[in-house]
């Protein structure tokens, strides 16, 4: 039995579409879970900008202008921490790797040269602070990117287990069916040979073929009391047959013999009465038929 022959199965293409659908719904949920992810990390990623783009306009307000520039030029020299530009009405840079830049209001990304010279995707948010000053405060892209990308391989990984651990077990399952239903095949080939002694052998799990083998093999017990039977029956037959039929050939073996007619006729006489017995077991074989 050869994997040609399980993979032909009726039972490994049952596996084969139950691994495919089950795949297909785990490929959904990861669609849905990385999208929704994105969407979480999206918003996360806004409303912390947001919310640092707020603080600085509250500072402004109350500590005033220079307070604001001291406070952008030593929060953009941390490292970790968000990028920011702070620039005058003219758009003259004040502080911030990203002062030198032109930022639309709103959210925006923009392309920065970081300090070894590797250019930096940084989704930014841009408002207007009085006095005409601009802030712009924004985060890299690649943050979140790693993230999703780490969840993706996760994922990817997942999902490859899952083909994997379908495949081998729809392997694993269907060489077991395929091989109880080739004993099956085997016992019936058998039987259709002659061998009415043969008989599937029972696994003990109770499932659905071991009920199926039972049943078969109890047709095969009954095929098997009904033959012997039939043999026996036969038997009986031969023998009831056979004595009436030696003494009709006795008996018509020693008409040639008699020279009175009165005996031959009488010789005669019997063997048609054991010629009329024959015919009435003949009869009555015919009935039970």
């Amino acid at each position: 039995m050869g994997p040609t022959e399980v993979f032909r199965s009726t039972s490994a293409r049952l596996t084969a579409l139950y691994t495919i659908g089950f795949a297909m719904s785990v490929a959904a949920l990861g669609a849905i879970t990385l999208l929704t992810m994105h969407s979480a990390l999206t918003h996360q990623f806004e409303r912390r900008v947001s919310a640092e783009s707020k603080a600085l306009e509250r500072a402004y307000g109350a500590e005033g202008f220079s307070s604001v520039v001291r406070t952008v030029r030593e929060r953009d020299q941390t490292k970790g921490a968000l990028f920011y530009g702070l620039m005058s009405p003219g758009l003259a840079p004040l502080g911030g790797r990203l002062s030198g830049l032109r930022a639309p209001s709103g959210w925006s990304v923009l392309q920065m040269r970081e300090r070894d010279g590797d250019l930096e995707r940084v989704r930014a948010l841009t408002i207007s602070l009085p006095n005409g000053v601009r802030l712009v405060v924004g985060d890299a892209m690649k943050r979140t990117a790693a993230i999703e990308t780490t969840v993706l391989a996760g994922f990817c990984w997942a999902f490859a287990g899952v083909l994997a651990l379908g495949i081998l077990g729809g392997y694993c399952f269907s060489r077991a069916v395929h091989r109880r239903l080739a004993n099956m095949t085997a016992a019936a080939d058998a039987i259709v040979q002659g061998d009415l002694d043969r008989r599937i052998p029972l696994e003990g799990s109770g499932d659905d073929l071991d009920r199926l083998a039972g049943v078969f093999n109890s047709t095969l017990d009954r095929i098997s009391s009904l033959m012997d039977s039939l043999r026996h029956v036969s038997n009986d037959i031969a023998h009831d047959l056979r004595t009436p039929l030696t003494r009709l050939r006795q008996r018509l073996e020693a008409i040639p013999d008699l020279r009175d007619p009165t005996e031959r006729e009488a010789a005669i006489d019997d063997a048609l009465r054991e010629v009329d017995a024959i015919l009435e077991t003949f009869s009555a074989l015919l009935r039970i038929a």
